[in-house]
């Protein structure tokens, strides 16, 4: 078997985990989810930066804080992981898929209008492999039809769209934290916004 990737940890942070293990923070914001928090807003330059169990919730509650309810549609790249249209779904809303660029895997601009309905609430740009989707396209016709935009930025953290971090130019942004990621928790997600 080939794993899809292997996560490295040295010494120092095995002794980190330990130290989170003994005192007894193992569930629920303690004390260091606080610190990365921070840092994480700190980061990426926003505000806020909430930590969650993983990516999937973080998408969830985004779409939920954002109005996303039964009914309602949301135009999500057809190009993801499951959870991205599940989130949708787990609001009552319905994932409405849009073909991608064949170059950069990430959701096309140019197909995104005809997809928009009365109906259509939001847009879930995913970064693909760490490349930013072209949020200036996204957020114009975002802008113009009156829609939300979260940015499904799981595979993105660190990557840059026009001197910008990739899930900090839109709405609300999401990483995830899994062991495959570029950093990990071992698992984990956050949503951050200004």
């Amino acid at each position: 078997m080939i794993p899809l990737t292997k996560p490295f940890f040295n010494r120092k942070e095995i002794e980190q985990v330990q130290k989170v293990l003994e005192s007894g923070w193992v569930a629920g914001q303690g004390p260091v989810s606080n610190k990365f928090e921070k840092k994480l807003a700190k980061y990426v330059g926003t505000k806020y930066a909430i930590t969650l169990s993983n990516c999937t919730a973080a998408l969830h509650l985004s779409l939920l804080a954002l109005g996303i309810k039964s009914g309602d549609e949301v135009l999500v790249a057809d190009y993801t992981f499951p959870a991205t249209g599940h989130s949708v779904m787990y609001c009552g809303a319905k994932p409405v898929f849009v073909d991608i660029n064949p170059k950069t895997y990430n959701i096309e601009p140019s197909m995104i209008e005809q997809k928009i309905t009365s109906k259509t609430k939001a847009i879930i740009p995913v970064h693909a492999f760490g490349q930013p989707a072209e949020m200036d396209a996204i957020n114009e016709l975002a802008e113009k039809h009156r829609l939300k935009v979260v940015e499904d930025a799981a595979c993105a953290l660190g990557a840059k769209y026009k001197n910008k971090y990739a899930g900090t130019i839109s709405d609300v942004g999401c990483f995830s934290f899994h062991g495959r990621k570029g950093i990990t928790t071992g698992e984990g997600g956050c949503y951050s916004y200004r």
